[in-house]
């Protein structure tokens, strides 16, 4: 089998929406993300921008329910995926587009810091019964493989979210359990 496996760097150009196919009531984000080469000029020697060029990134299933309550406009982004052509008839006319089916997206480290949670967003705990949202939820096994009406509280997922998980303990503030002016006296700055 041939694949042509890709590894996007770039920023979140437009919000991520989800939305649901019609008949499965599968998750789906598309995200457009934007890449600008930088280059260092020969002559000048100063750093010039090069074209951007935007692509349009398929998230599917639970990678799309995460995408959609982790991502914003204008996050620094990886995303690891394949190239694919999508076609389709536009009133007699063919038209065709590649795009990145994403395997698995993050955040860019380089350019700040993030928080991971395992499991299902809290926010996306809240979805009402009979809702393409909870149906897709059920489907794919809730939080951490357990069913809604049991989100596995006893593995961090729901109480990380309010502060009060094990992880926690023992901290003198809420950043990720340094103590107060560590890094600051080492000339960090905030």
């Amino acid at each position: 089998m041939s694949v042509a496996a890709v590894t996007l760097t770039g920023y979140v150009a437009l919000e991520p929406k989800l939305w649901f196919t019609k008949q499965a009531h599968t998750p789906v984000v598309n995200l457009r993300v934007g890449m600008t080469p930088r280059r260092v000029d020969a002559s000048t020697g100063e750093w010039k921008d090069g074209p951007t060029s935007f692509f349009t990134v398929n998230c599917w299933r639970k990678l799309a329910l995460n995408v959609s309550a982790s991502l914003h406009k204008g996050d620094p982004v990886i995303i690891r995926g394949q190239l694919r052509m999508r076609s389709w008839n536009d009133n007699g006319k063919a038209r065709s587009a590649v795009e990145i089916e994403a395997e698995s997206v993050g955040h860019d480290v380089a350019y700040g810091f993030s928080h991971f949670m395992r499991g299902v967003h809290p926010s996306l705990l809240a979805a009402r019964e009979g809702s393409p949202l909870a149906a897709a939820l059920g489907e794919l096994g809730g939080v951490d493989g357990e069913p809604l009406d049991n989100p596995g509280a006893e593995q961090g997922s729901v109480e990380l979210a309010s502060g009060s998980g094990p992880l926690d303990e023992g901290r003198s503030d809420d950043s990720a359990g340094i103590p107060d002016g560590e890094l600051a006296s080492e000339g960090v700055p905030f």
